[in-house]
């Protein structure tokens, strides 16, 4: 048992952590891998990541999102989020003019379906679905 005052051994922690999943059955993970748990479950109640970089102290945000998981659920409505903007554009354009849009143009018409709230009735439904 660790006494005030007294110097920890570098493995206290991770061996006291281990010591403790072990007595409750739980499945043993790192003591790090809540670091990773911590930053995804921000991350999905829609916590800021400068918010989770200052929270988990790195310097550089970048570190912070080598620490954030997208769950499956996040991957389906990013895909559904894509192929929405792709079936409008595949929808309203010719081959021809895909072929000859420039990412600027693309933009555009991105825009143009959220000033129509085309897109956002879309995104209404994917997300409640």
């Amino acid at each position: 048992m660790f006494n005030a005052g007294e110097l920890m051994k570098p493995g206290y922690l991770s061996h006291t952590f281990s010591k403790i999943l072990e007595d409750n059955e739980l499945k043993r993970i790192r003591l790090h891998d809540l670091r990773h748990s911590c930053a995804t479950l921000l991350i999905q109640n829609k916590v800021p990541v400068k918010d989770i970089q200052i929270w988990l102290g790195h310097s550089n945000i970048q570190t912070t999102m080598i620490y954030t998981h997208l769950d499956e659920t996040n991957k389906e409505v990013s895909a559904q989020v894509l192929m929405a903007k792709f079936q409008f554009i595949l929808t309203n354009y010719n081959e021809n003019e895909i072929y000859e849009m420039k990412e600027d143009t693309l933009n555009n018409i991105y825009e143009d379906m959220d000033r129509t709230n085309q897109f956002q009735e879309i995104e209404k439904v994917i997300v409640t679905a």
